[in-house]
Formats: structure tokens, sequence, C-alpha cells
């Protein structure tokens, strides 16, 4: 167990999302991060994917890089980060497709990732 991975994780998706707030709740936007680390949690998984559930936006939907998720999270959370970030240079047909292809050929855990992310979002509705 490496719980220090997962409070480290925490205070940088707090930091990051800041100020956000859910769509369609207005909701403080940590909600949803925390509701992916409790799923993926509640099933058992490693607390380096928790703690990647947890920073699995911030590269997406605010102003920290992946290389910062590297350097405060290390390689192994990065590289999960990286296989559920939506490219949003692209059109949303095209980033679908890419996210597909990303995810089809990522890790067992970013597969995970994306499935918890999935049931949070559709449990908020």
């Amino acid at each position: 167990m490496n719980g220090a991975i997962v409070e480290k994780a925490m205070v940088l998706a707090l930091r990051a999302h800041e100020g956000q707030t859910r769509k369609e709740s207005l909701a403080p936007y940590i909600v949803h991060p925390v509701r992916v680390a409790i799923l993926l949690a509640r099933y058992g998984l490693s607390d380096t994917v928790v703690a990647a559930g947890l920073v699995h936006d911030v590269v997406e939907d605010t102003d920290v890089s992946l290389d910062g998720v590297r350097s405060e999270l290390g390689d192994e959370v990065a590289d999960m980060v990286a296989s559920v970030t939506h490219d949003n240079t692209l059109s949303w047909i095209e980033r679908s497709k890419a996210y597909i292809e990303t995810v089809r050929i990522a890790s067992e855990e970013a597969k995970a990732i994306s499935v918890a992310d999935k049931i949070a979002n559709a449990e908020s509705l």
C-alpha cells in the first residue's frame, strides 16, 4: 500500500480543479474524480490506480501538463492519465476515435479508470 500517493494525487486534483464545477449540476468538479477514485478503490485496484483516477482529468481540463503529473506522481500514474486523456485539439469525432484506439491498447489499469469515469459520469446524470 502506498497511501501517500493517493494523498499527493488528491492535493494535485484539488489544486488543479479549484473553482471548477460540473456542467450538469454545478457541484464542485472535484466530486467527479473522487467518485472515480472511490469506484477504483471499491473494486480493489491499487493505490497507484486510485491516484491516477483522482487526476485523470487534470491534463484534459486544467493547466496541469502530463509532465507535471509525471513530476508529482511518477511515470506509472502519468502513463495511465495519458491513456485516458482526450486530445482537445481534435474534432469531437476524431477525438472519440483516437480515445477509443488509445484505450483499446492501454493497460488494464487504464481501462479500469476509463470504465470508472464512465460509470461516475452516468451516476451524475
